[in-house]
C-alpha cells in the first residue's frame, strides 16, 4: 500500500501549489431574484455557473449573490418541480429569471455517484424518488418510503416486526449465495452490508437482523435515487452489481434560520388473523378426530376429558395488542451567502402488534457547508448519531414443532386457562408452551449505537477543475441480552440451557439462562477525486477521476450463562437480569474477528454534443482482500448513449408537434461481485483463542480457493424516454439482459473432495435476468383549484439458470416429522428459488393423501414474481390533499410451512388446536403431512398500500408560518388468496445443509403485517 500512500501525498502537493498559484484570479460578483410564474420567489433554487459546480442556493424569497470568474456568460438555474433554466449575465451585475412548473420529473436533479446530473440528461437507468413521493406513515426504515413506487424494484419485508429487515432486489436475483441487496450510499459514504444484532439469542432457531439502515431518520431524507443498470451503477465498481440507492439527507435552506416540528401518533392492528377454533368446537374436533382415526366413542369421549380444562382462551388474544407508536422530528438550518446548516433531531417510539415487540429509536443530524475564497474553496460536514433500542418478542423464522412465541398460540389447546388458580401460569405438563408465560418470562432487547461522518474538502483549481478529499467513517456498537426465567417450565425455551447448537446440559427451570451478544462494525473510506466540466461552443464535457480506499472491520463475541446465584422460585422473587448473576459462563460460540480492505481506481466521463447526443464512458478497478492473489483485482467498465431524436430535422418535423422530449438510450457493461464471500474465504485460515479452559487454541477454521474469481455481471439495455408538448405525460420504457457467471458457492465440490468437506469455488453456469419496464406520470387534470396526477410503474420480469450443472438444495422444512426435509432447488432451465416437492392431487375415500407420478418430486413454480406494479393517485383542491397508493406483485410462489408444520387434521388429535378449514376437511387424521404442492400456494396480491389526505391550514402570524395536519393508513386492504396471513413475506429457511444459500418465499408462524392509521401535523416556523 506504500505507493498509493505516495499518490494520495503527491496530490496534497498538487492541491496546496494550485491554491498559491490561482489566489489571485479575476472574479465578479452577479445577485439576482429567481420567480415562479406567480411572481413568488423560488426558494433553495440552484444556481451555478454553467457547465461547473460553482454556485449558490435561493434564499426564502428566491434571491442569491454569486461571484463568478470574470468570462463567465450564463447561469444554470434548476428547482424540483421546475423546468431548468439558463441566465445570460454577459455584462450584467443583476439578473432575474422566471421559472416554468412542470409536471415531468425529466428537469429533476438526480444523485448518480460522485456527482449529479439532470434526469434528461442520464445516458443509464435511474430512478429519483422525492418526499413527495414517499409512502407515508409509521416507517422505520428507508427501503419502505419508495416500496411499490419503482420499476424493476422488488422490496419484500422478511417480516411485519418493527425495524425488520427487506430483501431488495432491483431488476432481478442473480447469484446463488449472496443477499442480492443493493450497495446504499448515505451522503457519499458506502455503507457495509449486515443487520443488526442478527443472531436468535438463546430460543430455538434463528431471526432475521434487523435492518441495516434503521440508523437513519427517514424525515431526514430529501432524495433517493436507484441506479438500475451497469452504466449508472458502474462508477462503484464490485459493489454495484445488485444496483445501488443512494440517499442524500436535507441540508439547510432559506437565507433566514427556520424552524421545523413535525409530529405524529400511529394506531397499529393486525391486519388478519387466523381462523382458529374456540374451545366448544376445539372439543368436538377432538372426539370426531379420534373416532376418524379407529379410536371407539367411548374412548374418544374420555380423550376429550382429559384434555378438556373447562376454559376458552383466544390465545392470539393474549400475544397480540394495539400498538400505539409516536414521532417527533425537530429541523433548523439556513442557507446564505457562503454557509449553509442543518441541523435535526428526532425521536421514535414504535409498539409492535405483537405484546414485547417495538423499538425506541433517537436521532441526531447535522450537515454543513461553507465556502471560502470567493467559493473556491468548500468544506462539507456530514455527522450522524443514532441510538436504537430494539424489543423482541420470543419468535424465531424455525422454531421446531412446539413453534415459538406465533406457533404456541396458534395451537395452544384452547380450553386450557391462562393462569392456575394460585397466580401462576397454567402449564399442561405435555411439552406444550403457555404463549402467556413465554412473554412474561424470557426478555430479548438490544441497544444499537451508531456514528457516520462524511467530512470533503474541494478545491476549484481553474474555472471547471475541482479537486476533493473526502473522508468517512461507519461504526455500529450492539450489545444483545437475552434472559430465560427460572420460573419457565421445562417445556419452555428448548426446556434446557442449548444455545447456537451447544447443549450445557442443564434445564432452563431452576437454573435460568442469559445470552449477550456484542458486534463492533467500523468501516473507513479515504477519497480523492478529480471533477472536469467545461462547455466549449456546442459540446459539454463532464469527468471524473478518482481513488478510493474503503476498510471495514467488524468484531464480536458472546457469553451464556446460567445458574442463579440467587434462586428464584415464587412469583413474589425478584429476577435480576444481569449475566453476572449467574453462577456458570461460558463462550456463547467462538469470538471473531476480521478486517477486509477495498482499493479502487475509477473514472467516468460525460460528453454531449448540440445537446442531441449523450455519451457516458466509465470504468473502475477493484482490489479486495477477500481474493487470493491470483484474482485479486478486476475491471469494470461500462458505455452509454443517449439521442435526442427530437433535435434531428426529421423527427422533429414528425414527433415534434407531439413530444418536447423523445429520446433513445442504450448501455452496456460489466460488473463484479463478492457478495456472499466471507473475509478470509479465498484463504487458508487458522483462528487462535482463549478456550473455555484457559489455554490458547488452535482451530482450522477451513480451507481456502486462491483461484476463486469475481462474479462477473454483464448487461445490455435500451430504454425510451418521452415527455408531450405541455408536459402533461412523460414516461420510460426500459428493456434490459443481465448474464452472471461465475457464481459464487460454499459446499462439496466434486472430484476433489469428500461429501462432508465444503469448499469456495465458482460454480458453472450463468443467471440470466430480463425485463420490461415501463413508467409514466400523466397529468389528469389541471383546474383552477382542482389537480389531479397519476404515477403508474410496472415491470415484467423473467428469471432463469442456464448450463447449470450442480444439485443446490435449499429451503428448509420445519415442524415435526420433517427433519432433513427442503422444498426448494436450483436447476437448470429453471428460476432461481424453484420449489420441488410431489404434486398433491386431494385425498382418497380414507382420507389420505394422493400425489401425482408416484409421489415423485416435481419442478414447480418459483418465489420470485414475474410482474410488478404500482399505481399512485394525487389529487388537491384548494387548500386539500390526497394520494391513494396501489400496489401488486404476481406470478410468485409461498410455501405455507405453516399450514405444512401445525394446520394437519392430526394436530387437532393430539389436542393441538387447528383451523376450521383442516378440522371440516376429510383428512384421515393419521395422514403425515409430507412435503407437497398442498402447502405451496400462489401468492399472488394487490394491496391498497398508502393513502393520506393532508389539510393546509391557513395561518396569520408571525412566529408560525405553515401548518399542516394529515391522517395517512397504511395497509388498508389486501386481496390475495393466499391462505396465510399475508402472502409478501420472507421468513429465511435457507443454509440447508451449512450452504449458506438463502430461501425466498417461506412463512412459518412469521410476525404478521399491521394496519396502520396515523395523524400527524407539521409546523413551519
Amino acid at each position: 500500500m506504500r505507493k498509493f500512500q505516495l499518490l494520495q501525498a503527491a496530490l496534497m502537493c498538487i492541491f496546496a501549489f494550485v491554491i498559491a498559484l490561482n489566489a489571485g484570479a479575476q472574479t465578479r460578483t452577479v445577485s439576482g431574484r429567481i420567480t415562479d410564474d406567480r411572481g413568488n420567489g423560488v426558494p433553495a433554487a440552484s444556481v451555478t455557473v454553467k457547465g461547473t459546480t460553482r454556485g449558490t442556493t435561493t434564499d426564502a424569497n428566491g434571491n442569491f449573490t454569486l461571484t463568478v470568474p470574470a468570462n463567465t456568460r450564463s447561469l444554470s438555474v434548476s428547482s424540483v418541480g421546475f423546468a431548468n433554466q439558463e441566465i445570460n449575465i454577459d455584462g450584467k451585475s443583476s439578473v432575474s429569471s422566471i421559472m416554468t412548473a412542470t409536471s415531468s420529473n425529466l428537469s429533476d436533479i438526480v444523485v448518480v455517484g460522485y456527482g449529479t446530473r439532470r434526469v434528461k440528461d442520464a445516458t443509464g437507468s435511474v430512478a429519483s424518488i422525492t418526499p413527495k413521493d414517499f409512502n407515508k406513515g409509521v416507517i422505520s426504515t428507508p427501503e419502505q418510503l419508495f416500496q411499490g413506487r419503482t420499476p424493476g424494484v422488488v422490496v419484500t419485508p422478511s417480516s411485519g416486526e418493527p425495524g425488520a429487515s427487506s430483501t431488495i432486489n432491483i431488476r432481478g436475483t442473480s447469484s446463488i449465495r449472496g443477499n442480492n441487496d443493493p450497495l446504499y450510499v448515505v451522503d457519499g459514504v458506502p455503507l457495509s452490508g449486515g443487520g443488526l444484532s442478527g443472531s436468535a439469542s438463546g430460543i430455538e432457531g434463528s431471526s432475521t437482523p434487523k435492518n441495516p439502515l434503521l440508523f437513519l431518520n427517514p424525515n431526514d431524507i430529501e432524495s433517493i435515487s436507484i441506479l438500475k443498470d451497469a452504466s449508472s451503477a458502474a462508477i462503484y465498481g464490485s459493489r454495484g452489481a445488485n444496483g445501488v440507492i443512494i440517499i442524500t439527507t436535507k441540508s439547510g435552506k432559506g437565507q433566514k434560520g427556520a424552524f421545523t416540528f413535525n409530529a405524529s401518533t400511529s394506531v397499529s392492528k393486525r391486519a388478519s388473523r387466523y381462523d382458529l377454533l374456540n374451545g366448544p368446537d376445539f372439543l368436538a374436533a377432538v372426539k370426531k378426530a379420534n373416532i376418524d382415526a379407529g379410536t371407539s366413542p367411548s374412548d374418544a369421549a374420555a380423550a376429550v376429558l382429559l384434555v378438556d380444562k373447562g376454559a376458552n382462551t383466544d390465545w392470539q388474544d393474549e400475544i397480540f395488542q394495539t400498538g400505539i407508536s409516536q414521532n417527533y422530528n425537530l429541523g433548523w438550518g439556513f442557507a446564505r451567502k457562503t454557509t449553509a446548516l442543518r441541523l435535526s433531531g428526532s425521536y421514535d417510539d414504535q409498539k409492535g402488534i405483537i405484546r414485547n415487540s417495538g423499538l425506541k429509536r433517537l436521532t441526531g443530524r447535522v450537515n454543513f457547508s461553507q465556502k471560502f475564497m470567493k467559493d473556491r474553496l468548500r468544506f462539507d460536514a456530514t455527522f450522524t448519531a443514532s441510538n436504537v433500542k430494539n424489543e423482541y418478542a420470543p419468535n424465531t423464522n424455525n422454531a421446531g414443532y412446539q413453534g415459538s412465541l406465533i406457533g404456541a398460540a396458534i395451537t395452544f389447546n384452547p380450553t386450557y386457562p391462562v393462569f392456575n388458580k394460585d397466580g401462576t401460569f397454567f402449564d399442561p405438563g405435555d411439552g406444550n408452551r403457555n404463549p402467556a408465560a413465554l412473554l412474561a418470562y424470557y426478555t430479548d432487547h438490544d441497544n444499537v449505537n451508531r456514528y457516520l461522518t462524511n467530512l470533503s474538502a474541494s478545491y476549484e483549481i481553474v474555472s471547471g477543475l475541482t479537486y476533493k478529499a473526502t473522508f468517512g467513517y461507519d461504526q455500529l456498537k450492539s450489545l444483545r441480552k437475552s434472559f430465560a426465567d427460572p420460573r419457565l417450565s421445562s417445556a419452555m425455551a428448548g426446556g434446557t440451557t442449548n444455545v447456537f447448537g451447544v447443549d450445557y446440559g442443564n434445564s432452563i427451570n431452576g437454573n435460568g439462562r442469559a445470552v449477550y451478544q456484542d458486534n463492533n462494525l467500523k468501516t473507513t473510506l479515504i477519497e480523492h477525486t478529480i471533477t472536469y466540466n467545461n462547455v466549449i461552443g456546442r459540446q459539454e464535457i463532464n469527468a471524473v477521476a478518482g481513488y478510493s480506499f474503503q476498510r471495514t472491520d467488524n468484531e464480536g463475541s458472546g457469553r451464556v450463562g446460567w445458574g442463579l446465584t440467587t434462586p428464584v422460585v415464587k412469583i413474589s422473587d425478584v429476577y435480576i437480569q444481569d449475566i453476572n448473576n449467574f453462577k456458570n459462563q461460558k463462550a456463547a460460540y467462538l469470538p471473531y474477528y476480521s478486517r477486509a480492505d477495498l482499493q479502487s481506481f475509477f473514472g467516468r466521463i460525460n460528453y454531449t454534443i448540440n445537446d442531441k447526443y449523450l455519451l457516458t464512458a466509465t470504468v473502475r478497478v477493484d482490489g479486495s482482500s477477500k481474493f487470493g492473489a491470483n484474482n485479486k483485482y478486476g475491471t469494470f467498465p461500462a458505455f452509454a448513449a443517449k439521442w435526442r431524436l427530437l433535435g434531428e430535422q426529421f423527427a422533429a418535423k414528425s414527433l415534434g408537434t407531439i413530444f418536447s422530449d423523445f429520446s433513445l438510450r442504450a448501455n452496456y457493461g460489466k460488473l463484479g461481485s463478492q457478495d456472499g464471500l466471507g473475509t478470509y474465504d479465498a484463504i487458508d485460515l487458522q483462528q487462535k483463542y482463549l478456550g473455555n479452559s484457559g489455554n490458547l487454541e488452535t482451530q482450522l477454521v477451513h480451507q481456502g480457493n486462491k483461484d476463486l474469481k469475481w462474479e462477473e455481471a454483464t448487461t445490455t439495455g435500451v430504454g425510451l424516454d418521452y415527455t408531450t408538448k405541455g408536459n402533461r405525460l412523460s414516461g420510460t420504457i426500459d428493456y434490459y439482459y443481465t448474464r452472471r457467471k461465475n457464481l459464487l458457492f460454499y459446499g462439496p465440490v466434486p472430484g476433489g473432495f469428500s461429501a462432508s468437506t465444503y469448499f469456495f469455488s465458482n460454480l458453472p453456469g450463468y443467471v440470466v435476468n430480463k425485463g420490461l419496464e415501463f413508467s409514466f406520470n400523466y397529468a389528469a387534470l389541471r383546474g383552477h383549484k382542482f389537480t389531479w396526477d397519476i404515477s403508474y410503474n410496472m415491470t415484467f420480469l423473467h428469471n432463469e439458470l442456464k448450463d447449470f450443472n450442480v444439485v443446490v438444495n435449499t429451503g428448509q422444512v420445519n415442524g415435526q416429522g420433517l427433519t432433513g426435509a427442503y422444498a426448494q432447488t436450483f436447476a437448470n432451465g429453471y428460476p432461481l428459488f424453484t420449489f420441488k416437492m410431489p404434486v398433491f392431487l386431494g385425498f382418497n375415500g380414507n382420507g389420505d393423501a394422493r400425489y401425482a407420478n408416484g409421489s415423485q418430486d416435481q419442478l414447480l413454480g418459483s418465489a420470485l414474481p414475474t410482474f410488478i406494479a404500482g399505481l399512485s393517485n394525487n389529487f388537491s383542491y384548494g387548500r386539500w390533499s390526497a394520494n391513494i397508493f396501489m400496489n401488486t406483485s404476481r406470478g410468485f410462489y409461498v410455501y405455507n410451512n405453516t399450514a405444512n408444520a401445525l394446520f394437519l387434521k392430526g394436530s387437532i388429535k393430539t389436542a393441538h388446536n387447528i383451523t376450521y378449514d383442516v378440522a371440516n376437511s376429510n383428512e384421515d387424521p393419521i395422514n403425515p403431512g409430507s412435503v407437497s404442492t398442498r402447502f405451496l400456494e400462489k401468492g399472488d396480491f394487490i394491496r391498497l398500500s398508502n393513502a393520506v389526505i393532508s389539510y393546509n391550514i391557513p395561518v396569520n402570524n408571525k412566529v408560525i408560518r405553515s401548518l399542516t395536519a394529515s391522517v395517512s393508513g397504511q395497509n388498508l386492504f389486501l386481496i390475495t388468496d393466499y391462505t396465510g396471513l399475508d402472502p409478501e413475506i420472507n421468513v429465511d429457511h435457507g443454509n440447508y445443509q451449512g450452504n449458506g444459500v438463502p430461501s425466498r418465499g417461506f412463512d412459518y408462524a412469521g410476525y404478521p403485517k399491521s394496519r396502520t392509521v396515523t395523524f400527524g401535523i407539521n409546523v413551519g416556523f
